[in-house]
């Protein structure tokens, strides 16, 4: 019988949000992308899966609400871009209502539809709106090499957009996603200036970028503006590494450490919980060309990221997730929505700490 998907999300337990001490959980969002099947972000075809990738923004919103978050992170030219800026500006009001912010992300960066909401990106850490240049996955630039015409594609809208973006004051956040290293985003920066542009930084795509985590916070923690929460279970190959999906805290990303070190340089950054793809990518790092097209990087950052991998990693083991094993689709759900709620109790528990021990 198949779960129905509703039923799944009133049905387990919740904290009450009345009981719970708030310490800085209204820094901590959630991503709808870490409901990337439920959502339908990952399209099955399966007629099992009919009625149940159906994972809307409401319940998006009672989940946040439950868990006692700050606010919710979504794609908003995916959700509202065919729509009018009427309906989305009530969206805002609605999630505002709830005590709830939004973080606005960009799946494609483009003049036509950040004019007409620019004005509607205010929120209280600052106006932010995060993007990413390109859209491949694995870091493996020597064979998409798209991503150089993607990032003079972003250029020429980013030109565009100047005018607006200083008239809002809105700083523009590129992701590290699996596409363009830090080098790339520091040249842009140079270019259009820190105070236009910073960095989102999502954790568990550090490695694609030819850093660890603490090399990618030694080199921008000062530039970085919201945190994508992300790990990975690392598995050996003969040409790399697969990043597979997993819940927080079940990979290679030590949580305390990085958010210790954030909290330390400034408390109220936000962060986003956002599991994983269904899909393991892999990285192709013993391929010399990886290397050459990983700008950036010393030899010994090279190298110490390569030694972190071979540490972390499992050479005979493979971490495929349901959707990878052709699972039946309520199998899939219900998994999905475990990892997001075990993930929340593990990043709080670490918010938590911190604050105790600080107090």
């Amino acid at each position: 019988m198949l779960v129905e998907v509703n039923f799944l999300f009133s049905s387990l337990n919740t904290p009450d949000r009345n009981m719970e001490k708030t310490y800085k959980y209204s820094n901590l969002s959630l991503s709808a992308y870490a409901f990337g099947y439920g959502c339908g972000f990952v399209k099955d075809t399966r007629p099992e899966a009919q009625d149940l990738q159906n994972f809307s923004l409401s319940n998006l919103k009672d989940l946040t609400i439950n868990y006692n978050l700050g606010g919710v992170e979504i794609p908003v030219d995916k959700y509202f871009k065919e729509k009018k800026v009427e309906e989305f500006e009530k969206y805002i009001i609605d999630l505002n209502n709830s005590g709830l912010r939004l973080i606005y992300a960009f799946e494609n960066f483009e003049f036509n539809f950040f004019s007409k909401i620019a004005h509607l990106i205010k929120f209280k850490y600052g106006n932010f709106i995060r993007i990413k240049i390109s859209n491949f996955y694995g870091g493996n630039r020597f064979k998409q090499r798209i991503y150089q015409d993607d990032i003079r594609k972003f250029k020429l809208e980013f030109k565009k957009c100047i005018d607006i973006i200083d008239q809002y004051k809105i700083k523009i956040l590129i992701e590290n996603h699996q596409d363009v290293t830090l080098n790339d985003i520091f040249d842009l920066i140079d270019e259009f200036g820190s105070d236009r542009i910073g960095i989102n930084w999502d954790t568990g795509n550090s490695f694609p970028t030819g850093e660890t985590v603490k090399s990618f916070l030694n080199k921008s923690i000062n530039i970085i503006g919201n945190v994508h929460l992300k790990d990975y279970q690392i598995q050996l190959t003969k040409g790399g590494y697969i990043m597979h999906r997993c819940e927080l805290g079940k990979g290679v990303i030590d949580f305390n450490y990085l958010i210790n070190r954030l909290f330390k340089y400034n408390s109220n950054l936000p962060y986003t919980i956002e599991l994983g793809a269904m899909n393991g990518r892999e990285a192709l790092v013993n391929n010399d060309l990886y290397w050459s097209y990983t700008k950036g990087v010393t030899n010994s950052e090279k190298l110490n990221l390569l030694n972190y991998i071979n540490q972390k990693g499992k050479k005979f083991s493979s971490f495929p997730t349901l959707w990878e094993q052709n699972a039946h689709p309520d199998k899939i759900i219900e998994s999905e929505y475990l990892e997001v709620i075990n993930s929340i109790k593990y990043i709080k528990k670490i918010i938590k700490n911190i604050y105790e021990n600080n107090e």
